[in-house]
């Protein structure tokens, strides 16, 4: 794993599921202290699959702050921590977003759901927004 790169209240990573070890990928990201109230987190996690009418990889993006969380592409909807579902199992590209995101820090977790290949790269990016 590459460690993430910040730039004020944005950043980016990069990283890879193994097919050996399938363990989560997760970044805690601290909420800065510059904001008035709660602010919006974006988050978008991209990764590379295999050419074909459905994803052969399969990788899920979750977002996890004060108790509860929210998985990729699935709107406004928030879930226990840990929670199997529902996730996205049509698109190689997963975002979050969550408006007046409580607490200090988020954490974001992309973990495997189905690996075709040894290694599965991604890349994803983040930034908090007024509002």
């Amino acid at each position: 794993m590459i460690e993430p790169s910040v730039n004020g209240e944005g950043g980016y990573g990069v990283g890879f599921i193994s097919e050996e070890t399938e363990e989560p990928f997760t970044v805690r990201i601290p909420i800065p202290s510059t904001f008035s109230e709660p602010p919006t987190f974006k988050v978008t996690m991209a990764y590379a699959d295999l050419p074909g009418a459905s994803l052969a990889n399969d990788l899920n993006l979750a977002v996890a702050s004060g108790g509860t969380e929210r998985h990729g592409n699935q709107g406004d909807q928030e879930f226990l921590p840990g929670s199997d579902g529902p996730f996205d199992r049509r698109n190689n590209v997963e975002r979050v977003v969550w408006p007046k995101v409580g607490g200090d820090s988020v954490l974001v977790v992309v973990k495997p759901y189905r690996i075709m290949l040894s290694d599965v790269p991604f890349a994803y990016a983040w930034r908090f927004l007024s509002g």
